[in-house]
């Protein structure tokens, strides 16, 4: 969004229309009302797709992983750029031993954010994600 307002010309550049507009307590800023882990795999799921639990191993808050895991979830972000090579192969295991698909992500957000990561930049194993990228396209019909 701060991109864009400064595509438009509103501000000299997006920290500053952030700064201005987007958070807390800035005009434009929006509490988030988001779901449950539950609610969230079941509205993914009846969507047609697939759930992925996205890079577990950066929250600042407690959760559980087994937890999200019986509730449904079908994959785990494994491979994300603030993940440590130990983080990488702790959910890899935990991936493995509970059958789920291994993703890979980079959560970019734009080049000022704080995920200037570019699609394409994480390293992973090919091998790991294939099986997510084939039964995804199976759910959506296209042919990878």
């Amino acid at each position: 969004i701060a991109d864009e307002l400064v595509s438009l010309g509103y501000f000299e550049n997006a920290q500053t229309a952030y700064e201005k507009l987007l958070t807390k307590g800035a005009p434009a800023f929006e509490v988030r009302k988001g779901a449950t882990s539950a609610e969230a795999i079941q509205m993914i799921h009846h969507a047609g797709g697939l759930a992925v639990l996205a890079h577990p191993g950066i929250y600042k808050f407690d959760y559980s992983i087994e937890k999200v895991i019986a509730e449904g979830i079908d994959g785990i972000e494994v491979f994300y750029p603030l993940h440590s090579q130990e983080q990488v192969i702790h959910f890899k295991k935990i991936a493995d031993n509970y059958n789920l698909y291994k993703t890979v992500g980079s959560d970019f957000h734009g080049v000022h954010s704080r995920s200037p990561y570019l699609p394409g930049s994480v390293v992973y194993e090919e091998a790991d994600v294939v099986p997510f990228l084939v039964a995804l396209s199976k759910k959506s019909g296209v042919n990878v």
